[in-house]
């Protein structure tokens, strides 16, 4: 198995066809439907169910079409980090950042648009995602750091405080009782349906609030993305619980943020896996966003 093997792998997945894959690599047919074959035969499983017009992936090709795509996202980087130090003097690489859905993605972008301005030639990955999703990345390799919502599992990755707080509150539609409201009490929440986070410890927490407010907390669903709740709460499905920054960087005209009072806050942190040092720019990113988290 080689990287070369491993792109051919990936443009059949994205075409679905080996015709149109072989076009695209520049290959012939027999030679790229070969290497697929040979792929298949020492991986010991097929990874394609094949047709007369295309193909598509088995269990087995799904599961490692993933594995594939990180492998060549690190041997890119790898690359790019050798040429970058045969060039003297210009920081040059990719940072590969997992950001949730949040205000912490107006103080990030700050920080990277006065960086590149000293560094033009580092380039920004930036995948916006859930907590769970940015910390199975960094476990992966492919992400460098990321910026999550608290609580987090501290003692798992290296964590400073990134200094960005949101206040909770419910996302309500036009047809909610709670739509004219300039704010609500967790007693009022709790006798609409509602629409949770996903991610459990998040869960557990938001649950929590509840415990000693009289009635039954009633569910109506789980979303891992703000915006996936929208059209919930369109529907009359329920209130979305959530922070205020998810909205603000998708807002819906059907939709308002109605903050719970009293107040409830959440922070942020940054976090990077805590063994090794990072590729040369984002190790150096991270030193720039540490002094900016107070480097604690």
């Amino acid at each position: 198995m080689n990287l070369r093997v491993l792109k051919s792998f990936l443009m059949v997945c994205r075409t679905g066809n080996i015709t149109r894959a072989s076009e695209l690599l520049h290959l012939s047919q027999p030679a790229l439907s070969r290497q697929i074959q040979e792929l298949e035969e020492e991986l010991g499983a097929p990874l394609f169910l094949r047709s007369r017009r295309q193909v598509t992936l088995t269990e087995g090709g799904l599961l490692f079409q993933k594995r594939a795509a990180a492998i060549l996202a690190l041997a890119e980087d790898a690359a790019a980090e050798v040429r970058q130090a045969l060039r003297s003097g210009e920081l040059a690489g990719r940072v590969r950042i997992g950001v949730v859905e949040s205000n912490a993605m107006k103080v990030l972008a700050r920080e990277i648009g006065r960086w590149r301005a000293e560094h033009p030639r580092v380039e920004f990955e930036i995948l916006s995602a859930t907590s769970d999703s940015i910390s199975s990345g960094l476990d992966r390799g492919t992400l460098d750091m990321g910026v999550v919502i608290e609580p987090v599992e501290v003692a798992k990755y290296e964590s400073l405080v990134f200094p960005v707080t949101e206040r909770w509150g419910a996302l309500v539609g036009k047809a909610s009782a709670l739509w004219e409201l300039d704010s609500v009490s967790l007693a009022e929440l709790k006798a609409q349906p509602l629409i949770l986070p996903y991610r459990s410890i998040v869960d557990d927490a938001v649950s929590g609030w509840f415990e000693n407010v009289p009635g039954t907390l009633r569910t109506a669903g789980r979303v891992s993305l703000v915006s996936n709740a929208f059209p919930l709460i369109e529907a009359g499905i329920g209130a979305a619980v959530c922070i205020e920054g998810a909205f603000a960087i998708r807002p819906s005209p059907e939709c308002r943020f109605v903050p719970i009072e009293p107040e409830i806050r959440t922070g942020h942190r940054l976090i990077r896996r805590r063994q090794g040092r990072l590729a040369r720019a984002p190790e150096l990113f991270w030193n720039e966003l540490s002094a900016l988290c107070g480097g604690a």
